[in-house]
């Protein structure tokens, strides 16, 4: 659930001043005489840096884990966020990895023989082949990497 930090109060220069909301805090309350911290998976920052009215939930790949952020971050590798709004991002599953920043799902291993050895794998190379198969690699005339598995046979 989205976890509120209490109401940080703006110091007021006078009592006609009005002052906008830092980033990472909001106030949506005409006569606020606070601004309310963003919850974990979301944030603000609005034109200008300050002044924001409500906090807009971190974008798919990305996450907030503290309250009151004014950005989100993206999943490092190995991990991925499919939904807006997320405080931390998932683990790649054993048989599934991922290589880039920011993802909102993982690869599979290139063949249904292929797994992982541990979650939150980060490269294609980390695809290993299950018992009974073996790792066979070949280039072609341009010189690319097919990777195949195939059955040992006795």
């Amino acid at each position: 659930g989205a976890h509120k930090l209490p109401p940080v109060p703006v110091k007021l220069a006078s009592v006609s001043s009005c002052l906008p909301c830092p980033p990472g805090f909001f106030s949506d309350a005409p006569g606020a005489k606070m601004c309310t911290g963003c919850a974990a998976g979301r944030f603000s920052d609005p034109d200008g840096g300050a002044g924001a009215t409500e906090c807009t939930p971190c974008p798919v790949g990305e996450y907030a884990i503290t309250v009151g952020s004014y950005q989100c971050t993206q999943c490092p590798k190995g991990r991925y966020s499919e939904d807006q709004g997320t405080r931390e991002c998932a683990t790649c599953p054993i048989g599934l990895y991922m290589d880039q920043l920011g993802a909102s799902s993982c690869h599979g291993c290139p063949f249904e023989e292929m797994t992982t050895a541990f979650r939150g794998a980060t490269e294609l190379s980390d695809c290993l082949c299950v018992d009974g198969y073996f790792h066979r690699c070949q280039s072609d005339d341009s010189s690319q990497l097919h990777l195949s598995c195939d059955a040992l046979e006795e």
